[in-house]
């Protein structure tokens, strides 16, 4: 009776592959049919799911799992299908990541969860009998736009490159430009549906660790279901959230983005997006553009004043000729005062309501040409001003010198290359127009002092806003209101720089001409 009882005690030892773990809700059981059954119920009512399955030398069954246009059935083919089925020795984890399927990336899983995830990312899920595990392999296969010219960020002079709506693209060319090990990426996902890739970007030694640390924990508390790029997340990174004035930069240019990575500065780039967002943010910057730095130092100076000169044109002109035409009638000369007089004879409408109609109308016409086609945006742009204006003076709805402080008024904003500050700057106008058509020159003072405190209290990642202009910091000019040559530029801003602050070695050899011999 004990020899028999020992007898049956002996259990026959079962393969490694076949060993099969008790079932777990939303894992990998190695139960081949159960494990099918789960992941198909998972991605039910997908009509795009392609699942087939296959056998290896000795029978053994494989279920392959992947999404129609998300993957390269050519290379799936030629590097996992292959393979597995001309393979003839038991399979285990091991062998199949090293040896058989040719594939750069690949993992086991074993959460119902994360295969349906790696699924949608655009790899194939790989169920095999006998196994508690899947393997995913990636091997996606996406259409998108190759890299073409920038849009809102368009240049005369320098490079043309933009960013494309394909993270790993758009990474590489970052990689390109600054070929150093100490550019740093972290990434990272946001999103419960969306699963949006996120990059953070930074150079180790130049951007200081507090605020690489700050972008990290302000992404990790957005909690949301669906996010379709970086500028869609601006909202939830800014000090100020409720402010029309922009508090992150936005470009899609790759040297921009580098130029500030060289600062000190963190990027924030995401799948699905062109832009990437840049912080912190100083306001004076929007003055800035690209091609400044391919252009003579003088005339890039000439340039940012313009810029600047042009935004304060936008956005108190309209207002401050309301004042002075309704309220302060004896600081225009007599005689222009008696051609405006003589314009508005036969204009039916109060001069506040002449301007605010005349300004509606150009930004109706500025936006429709802005979604039209190109091919025909321009043009309709153009001539539904031209005509609007002429038929409007004509009927005598609104004066010639109204039109033409609208005209400028519209036009002069976008010199500025930031388009963030173009549409802040457009709505900061009627805002103007409003206060100084009620309090007439006292209101247009109250609105720049307004204006001013509120620009100076605001903050980007815990950065004053207004810098260098508040606080003031006279060698922050030296790059802002003034482009001066590269080689008086040795050091980066003070208070962004970690412990690298110079960015040129003073000791560079001088010019010929400049107190060295030429070379015979």
């Amino acid at each position: 009776m004990r020899r028999e009882r020992k007898k049956r005690a002996i259990v026959k030892p079962r393969p490694v592959g076949e060993i099969q773990k008790p079932p777990t809700d939303g894992e990998i059981s190695g139960h081949f049919e159960r494990d099918m059954q789960a992941l198909q119920e998972l991605l039910a009512n997908s009509t795009d799911l392609r699942t087939s399955i296959i056998r290896t030398q000795d029978g053994k069954r494989v279920a392959l799992f992947f999404y129609a246009g998300l993957v390269n059935q050519q290379i799936l083919n030629h590097n996992v299908i292959a393979p597995i089925q001309t393979h003839k020795a038991p399979l285990t984890v091991e062998d199949l990541l090293e040896r058989i399927i040719k594939a750069p990336n690949g993992g086991p899983e074993s959460s119902l969860e994360s295969l349906g995830t790696s699924l949608a990312k655009g790899a194939v899920v790989i169920l095999f009998e006998g196994l508690d595990q899947a393997l995913t392999v990636t091997m996606p296969q996406f259409f998108d736009r190759g890299i073409e010219r920038s849009q809102s960020e368009d240049v005369l002079i320098g490079p043309h490159q933009s960013f494309s709506e394909d993270l790993n693209k758009n990474l590489a060319l970052v990689r390109r430009y600054l070929k150093s090990p100490r550019l740093k990426i972290k990434n990272m996902e946001i999103g419960r549906i969306s699963k949006t890739e996120l990059a953070i970007v930074y150079i180790e030694g130049i951007a200081q660790e507090k605020l690489v640390r700050e972008v990290e924990e302000r992404l990790n508390r957005i909690d949301i279901d669906f996010i379709i790029g970086a500028s869609y997340i601006s909202e939830f990174l800014e000090d100020q959230p409720l402010s029309i004035m922009p508090q992150l930069k936005l470009t899609e240019r790759p040297d921009r983005l580098i130029a500030a990575l060289c600062e000190g500065r963190v990027a924030i780039m995401a799948g699905g997006d062109p832009t990437c967002l840049i912080v912190p943010f100083f306001m004076p910057e929007a003055m800035q553009a690209a091609e400044d730095y391919y252009e003579k130092p003088l005339i890039a100076t000439f340039l940012r004043w313009l810029r600047l000169f042009s935004a304060a044109l936008s956005v108190f002109l309209p207002g401050t000729w309301i004042t002075l035409v309704s309220f302060h009638h004896g600081i225009i000369p007599p005689t222009l005062f008696t051609s405006i007089v003589a314009g508005r004879e036969d204009v039916p409408f109060p001069t506040i309501i002449e301007a605010f109609l005349l300004l509606i109308a150009f930004d109706i016409v500025i936006e429709a040409s802005t979604r039209l086609p190109s091919a025909v945006g321009q043009a309709i742009g153009i001539v539904g001003a031209i005509i609007l204006g002429q038929s409007a003076v004509q009927a005598s709805l609104i004066s010639p010198t109204m039109t033409i402080v609208v005209a400028l008024a519209g036009l002069a904003v976008y010199t500025l290359p930031s388009p963030s500050s173009v549409s802040a700057i457009r709505v900061l106008k009627y805002l103007v127009l409003a206060i100084s058509s009620v309090l007439g020159l006292f209101g247009t003072v109250w609105a720049l002092i307004f204006i001013t405190i509120n620009a100076a209290s605001m903050r980007s990642f815990g950065y004053p806003v207004l810098f260098p202009v508040a606080p003031l910091n006279v060698r922050g000019w030296m790059d802002i209101f003034l482009k001066l040559p590269n080689t008086w530029l040795p050091q980066r801003p003070h208070f962004l720089a970690a412990e690298n602050e110079r960015r040129l070695n003073q000791g560079v050899t001088p010019y010929p001409g400049k107190g060295e011999p030429r070379d015979a």
